[in-house]
C-alpha cells in the first residue's frame, strides 16, 4: 500500500462502488449516514471549532471527495480545497421544554440529510448552543466516506486539533502516509484473477 498519483481518475473501493450504485438506483436517501451527537460542557470557541473541522477536512481527502461517472465507471475526485462553514443554532433564548423539542427537530433534520455524492462535502457539522456552557455538536458523514470506527478517529482528531489550537499550538497528529483512495487502488490491484 503506497501513495498513488492523483493525476489520473481514481477508482472506488468495492464497498464504495456498492454504495455509489445504491445511490444511483435510489437517490436522495439518508440510510447510509453515519451520525454522532456530542455533548460539550464549558467554554467553547465556535470559530476555533470551525477551524478545527476545516483542518480535519483538509487532513482527510475522503471528506472532500466527490463521486462521478466517467466512461460508464464511477470515479472519485479529490478536491484540493473545499470551503467549510459550521452551522450554528443559538437556542439559548428558548424555555427548556421548547428548546428540547427544537434540539430533537434539528438532530432529526441532520439524521435525514441527504448527501449529494457528486457535490457535497462528506462531513456535516452543526453546533447547538443550549446555554452559555452547554452545547451539542452534531456530526454526520456518508458511509461512502466513513464508518463507525473512523467516526471515532475523526472525533478524537477533532478534539486533539481544537485543544492544540486553543492553547496556541499546532496539533500533534502524525502525517498520513496514505489515504483511502490509495487503499482503493491497492484493493483493485490485489483483487484480480483468482484472488477476485
Amino acid at each position: 500500500l503506497y501513495p498513488a498519483s492523483r493525476e489520473q481518475p481514481l477508482p472506488l473501493s468495492y464497498a464504495q462502488q456498492s454504495l455509489w450504485l445504491v445511490e444511483q438506483m435510489r437517490p436522495g436517501r439518508s440510510a447510509y449516514n453515519i451520525k454522532a451527537a456530542l455533548g460539550i460542557q464549558g467554554d467553547l470557541d465556535i470559530d476555533l471549532l470551525e477551524k478545527s473541522l476545516a483542518r480535519l477536512i483538509q487532513r482527510h481527502e475522503i471528506l472532500r471527495t466527490t463521486y462521478h461517472e466517467t466512461e460508464d465507471e464511477p470515479v472519485q475526485i479529490i478536491h484540493s480545497n473545499q470551503l467549510f462553514k459550521l452551522e450554528v443554532d443559538d437556542l439559548q433564548a428558548m424555555v427548556s421544554s421548547t428548546r428540547q423539542h427544537r434540539v430533537d427537530q434539528i438532530l432529526q433534520e441532520e439524521e435525514n440529510y441527504c448527501f449529494d455524492l457528486s457535490s457535497s462535502l462528506m462531513l456535516r457539522a452543526r453546533i447547538l448552543k443550549l446555554t452559555p456552557g452547554d452545547f451539542i455538536l452534531s456530526l454526520s458523514t456518508h458511509h461512502i466516506a466513513s464508518d463507525g470506527w473512523s467516526m471515532g478517529v475523526m472525533t478524537n482528531e477533532l478534539v486533539a486539533t481544537y485543544s492544540a489550537l486553543l492553547s496556541g499550538q499546532e496539533p500533534d497528529l502524525a502525517e498520513l502516509s496514505v489515504q483511502y483512495a490509495d487503499y482503493a487502488i491497492w484493493q483493485r490491484d490485489w483483487l484480480q484473477g483468482n484472488a477476485l
